[in-house]
């Protein structure tokens, strides 16, 4: 029997290594990465296009295009697309990055053939049915709506308008006239431009024969016309307000959303993994700083956290939080106190040891299954990280320093690059402004 009153012995964790995959050609000439590395009989299929949030003219104009891909094909209505995934117990996933936009599709491997010619048909001749699109175009109005309503929907819609500049394409805000002037010719002329193969490289992972390469060159290398030149990708940069302290009015709410961000280096640079350890000591994990004061000792919010965001060509450092109306600026107040400590003071050993322990826990998390590594890899893709970057990160964690975080703090923690949003009832929140 186990005996529950002796703690289960601990460890450091030993080498921890990513596979990579191999690098293909299809008969177009499309790059096709493959990883063998499951031993389930289940396929995932990524198709990673150059273009995403930067290249688009129209807020949501990917969004609305990838959703409408399913809503019918030359061969096959929306129903049948629907019921036949189904039936093969596939799925379907899309998400738009800043220069990338991906399709990804897991199947068991006995229905392979029949669902990469489903989804082939709707990556190469969708119809673009008008009645979908405006039922897809109400659908998203209303959930904009709804969205107007939360208090983290408004700080975040602030936040990004002042740190970007309203113009930039993480700075535009979405709006219902907006949605509404989206036609079919929008969804037409941006399929025709960015989902073509000249545009296009694929991940092919799980449990991998020469059968499986050669039915995705059935359908997206055969039968895939590559004549197209590939798009050029908009790098427009930030014009960020000159303020630092920005409100968002929700009359009446009881609570309130801070939105705190500091500019960074971008993923490649070589301070980006300290920072990030930094972070993570800073509000990454349940035990972090911010959460120890502000929501164990304090009680001023149920949960806050800081991140560093990585993208190709920037990064920041991102701290959110919600909280009763009453609490807000005694929130920021903290948040500040815990920045200036790590300005002023050392980290702890035993707080470091257990913050490098929570890093290398998720670092793991990486390689825990054969999706978890192309999820990975094509997120290194869409965000410009290095091959080298996996490894790095564990060589850093394992080896950083108190000294070298403290220099880190000191380097970027500036007082003045704060942007600091906060949404709520703006005649209560007026009292500390």
């Amino acid at each position: 029997m186990l005996d529950r009153r002796i703690a289960p012995e601990t460890g450091t964790f030993g080498d921890i290594s990513l596979p990579f995959p191999e690098h293909k050609k299809l008969s177009n000439g499309v790059e096709l990465l493959v990883l063998d590395c499951a031993s389930e009989d289940v396929v995932r299929l990524d198709l990673i296009f150059n273009g995403g949030q930067f290249e688009q003219n129209k807020p949501a104009l990917f969004q609305l295009m990838l959703s409408m891909l399913k809503q019918g094909t030359k061969d096959f209505d929306a129903a049948y697309i629907a019921e036949r995934l189904d039936y093969c117990g596939a799925w379907l996933h899309t998400r738009t990055y800043d220069h990338h936009t991906v399709i990804t599709v897991y199947s068991i491997h006995r229905c392979l053939d029949s669902v990469l010619e489903i989804v082939g048909q709707m990556i190469k001749y969708p119809v673009f049915p008008e009645r979908e699109l405006n039922v897809l175009k109400k659908r998203a109005i209303s959930e904009l709506r709804n969205n107007r309503q939360k208090v983290k929907y408004l700080a975040t819609r602030e936040f990004n308008k002042n740190f970007y500049g309203k113009n930039h394409p993480l700075g535009r805000r979405n709006n219902i006239s907006s949605l509404k002037a989206i036609k079919t010719g929008d969804l037409k002329d941006l399929h025709s431009r960015y989902l073509i193969p000249g545009n296009c490289r694929m991940m092919l992972t799980g449990k991998i024969n020469d059968g499986t390469i050669s039915m995705v060159d059935k359908y997206f290398g055969k039968e895939w016309d590559a004549g197209k030149i590939p798009v050029e990708l908009n790098c427009p940069p930030a014009l960020p307000s000159n303020g630092r302290l920005f409100i968002a009015d929700k009359p009446g709410s009881l609570q309130s959303c801070v939105v705190m961000g500091i500019p960074a280096v971008e993923r490649g640079h070589e301070d980006y993994i300290p920072l990030r350890i930094l972070v993570t000591a800073l509000g990454g994990y349940f035990g972090s700083r911010l959460m120890s004061n502000i929501r164990e000792e304090k009680g001023y919010t149920y949960g806050i956290s800081a991140s560093l965001i990585g993208r190709a060509d920037s990064s920041y450092i991102l701290i959110t939080s919600e909280a009763d109306t009453k609490y807000t600026w005694l929130l920021i107040d903290e948040v500040r106190k815990e920045i200036n400590k790590l300005l002023e003071f050392k980290i702890g050993g035993e707080e470091l040891d257990t913050v490098k322990s929570n890093i290398l826990s998720d670092l793991v998390k990486t390689v825990d299954s054969p999706f978890s590594i192309a999820e990975f890899h094509v997120t290194a893709i869409c965000c410009g990280i290095a091959d080298d970057y996996f490894t790095k990160h564990i060589e850093e964690v394992k080896n950083i320093s108190a000294e070298k975080l403290k220099q880190i703090a000191e380097k970027y923690f500036v007082r003045d690059d704060l942007f600091i949003s906060v949404a709520g009832d703006k005649n209560k929140l007026k009292k500390r402004c």
